[in-house]
């Protein structure tokens, strides 16, 4: 038994499955784009609570105990992850000794 497919059928068939490929990477360059600068916008929050955090020498045990919480709660998620990092990383450059002993 022989299949007859139309050539039209095939060429329809193609083009479908081509602008569903052109539909995802639209959506992925989207999300990676939307990703990128949320990504961008915690690692500078993540800059200025870690400046704060160096600036501050006498803290309160209060004080440096909730930045300690606060880095358990939201580094659990790699994309705050990622920004502390970046954050951190910036920093070294500029103050080493003081984010060491940080």
């Amino acid at each position: 038994m022989r299949i007859h497919i139309r050539a039209e059928a095939l060429v329809f068939v193609y083009m479908v499955i081509c602008f569903s490929i052109l539909l995802f990477n639209l959506f992925a360059i989207g999300k990676n784009h939307v990703r990128e600068r949320f990504i961008e916008k915690c690692r500078r929050q993540w800059l200025t609570r870690i400046e704060q955090q160096l600036a501050c020498q006498d803290c309160s045990r209060e004080k440096k105990e909730q930045h300690r919480r606060l880095l358990n709660r939201k580094l659990r998620y790699l994309v705050e992850l990622i920004a502390y990092q970046q954050a951190a990383a910036e920093l070294q450059v500029h103050q080493p000794e003081e984010l060491y002993a940080y």
